[in-house]
């Protein structure tokens, strides 16, 4: 599949670009009812483009964000937060006016610990503050395309080991307006993934790496795997492959965790910011 676009290829969507190097508003549709195949067809056509999507001005209970996001496949259980009373696929990510400390402050691709890591995260805002509390994104299509063709081949067949126990976890203890749990089970399992690989959708080749979960390479210790990860670490974060989202109550925004690193900006301080998270199964990555 291309990922480039015409004029033609929306016929029950409005996809508009935004700035930066990924991110597009998409209008046209009302994701509390009925949302017909067709539409979450292009809806995944404008996100194998543009990477990151928002729709503004929606109404979005738990269950309906549940509805909207099991369109898109089968739904992950986040295994280090209760979800919200209503679904137990949306959990809330919550920072109180009293806290000083954000979840998510760290570029990373959502859950890269877990087999299957999430094809999309979809996050809505219920609450959001009047000045800041933006989300940054990285390409990884931009990333990969800087690459000479000698260096990606060089990585392709490298395989990186991670492991969700490198984040902190509290205990069911309400720190941040979130209620955290443990699961040992989960944080202190190593699983690998190929550094290089290819998109179910388009095709393409791209560089999969999520630092805050990263331990080392396969086949490597963690000193030995230090300098090339390393590099690949300021490369992934250059400022000519970052966008930003901005937000507002009542908007979802969805992004490809295989394809965008995202780092949620911790700009704001003692205002409230609640926000709903949706993640869907992806599928076993493919090493390109």
């Amino acid at each position: 599949m291309s990922t480039t676009e015409t004029s033609t290829d929306y016929e029950t969507i409005t996809v508009s670009p935004l700035n930066g190097a990924c991110g597009a508003e998409v209008a046209g549709v009302d994701l509390t009812g009925e949302v017909a195949p067709q539409t979450v067809a292009e809806i995944i056509k404008a996100l194998d483009v543009h990477s990151v999507v928002r729709f503004r001005g929606q109404e979005l209970s738990p269950p309906a964000q549940e509805r909207f996001a099991a369109r898109f496949g089968e739904l992950a259980v986040y295994p280090f937060a209760e979800p919200t009373a209503e679904s137990q696929h949306v959990f809330p990510i919550i920072k109180t006016a009293e806290q000083t400390e954000n979840f998510g402050g760290a570029w990373h691709s959502d859950s890269a610990y877990l087999d299957t890591p999430p094809s999309y995260t979809m996050l809505y805002g219920v609450k959001t503050p009047e000045v800041g509390g933006h989300t940054l994104f990285t390409s990884q299509r931009l990333v990969t395309a800087d690459m000479t063709s000698g260096f990606l081949d060089e990585l392709t067949g490298m395989r990186v080991v991670y492991r969700a126990g490198n984040v902190p976890r509290y205990d069911r203890v309400d720190r941040d307006g979130m209620h955290h749990q443990s699961n040992p089970e989960v944080a202190e399992r190593d699983v690998d993934h190929p550094l290089v690989r290819v998109h179910p959708n388009t095709g393409e080749r791209f560089l999969f790496l999520s630092r805050l979960h990263t331990r080392r390479f396969k086949g490597m210790t963690e000193e030995e795997s230090r300098p090339l990860l390393d590099q690949l670490f300021s490369m992934q974060i250059r400022a000519e492959y970052a966008s930003w989202m901005d937000w507002e109550d009542g908007q979802l925004t969805i992004w490809d965790n295989r394809i965008v690193l995202h780092y949620a900006l911790n700009n704001y301080q003692n205002e409230l910011r609640h926000m709903h998270r949706t993640t869907v199964l992806g599928e076993v990555p493919l090493a390109g």
